[in-house]
């Protein structure tokens, strides 16, 4: 199969198909360190590795169904010490504990969308995990996240369209030396509705999460229960479609 390579070093392997599976890999060659190491960034071609397998495996465009599963590993050397690996709260994204994630990094992720219809009415499920650790500074963090959403009208342009959704999200954070782990939970709950005479390019965003997290102090200072709460009006360049 051939392969194409870009400048920044990612290189992605023409999909191959049958009747009902398509399948694509994508193999990069970068460094993503730059979020953890604001103050001295560095971005070397080759220090992270990361691959990536997706498979179509479902897609009956008849019966509005479609299934597309993901695999990938990333491994990415020499994370600078002073960085940290943070728990933020689901709406906010406020600080809600840290550790120290340093040295080489190994990771892990696996995720699957579902699309059918219920009636006319399409439905969509999704789920993302994935495992981190960093060899440094004997850091983990695992997580997962499952979200449910359901079209309840799709008008085009006349009245726009709105989705309800409902997301589960929960986050396990350890380090050696510490006894425990911190875990955070979110529920999550709210409408998207894309604005009439928008071609889906405006969306008007609410959401209600129910936080919680707690564990050891060294990483959770202060255990708690709370809500959010946010109202966002997007604009984007490319359509809000959620049922593909």
């Amino acid at each position: 199969m051939p392969a194409a390579a870009s400048a920044s070093g990612v290189f992605e392997v023409s999909p191959t198909s049958g009747p009902g599976v398509s399948r694509a890999l994508s193999v990069s060659a970068q460094d993503n360190r730059g979020s953890f190491n604001t103050d001295k960034p560095r971005y070397n071609i080759g220090n992270s590795l990361a691959t990536k397998l997706t498979a179509l495996l479902i897609d009956d465009q008849k019966q509005g169904r479609k299934l597309t599963v993901g695999v990938g590993a990333d491994h990415t050397r020499d994370y600078q010490k002073g960085g940290r690996f943070t728990l933020a709260s689901a709406v906010g994204f406020g600080p809600l504990g840290s550790v120290a994630a340093s040295g080489d990094k190994l990771s892990f992720e696996g995720d699957l969308v579902y699309t059918a219809r219920l009636g006319t009415h399409p439905y969509t499920f999704e789920t993302q995990g994935f495992s981190s650790n960093f060899f440094g500074s004997g850091t983990t963090a695992r997580g997962i996240y499952g979200l449910m959403q359901f079209s309840v009208f799709d008008t085009a342009e006349r009245f726009g369209d709105l989705d309800p959704f409902v997301r589960y999200d929960v986050v396990q954070l350890g380090q050696e030396g510490i006894n425990g782990s911190a875990v955070q939970q979110a529920l999550r709950t709210g409408v998207n509705y894309n604005l009439p005479y928008s071609q889906k390019l405006a969306n008007l965003h609410v959401e209600y999460a129910r936080n919680a997290v707690r564990g050891p102090q060294e990483i959770v200072p202060t255990g708690r229960s709370f809500n959010g709460f946010r109202v966002e009006l997007r604009f984007s360049l490319a359509r809000y479609v959620r049922h593909g």
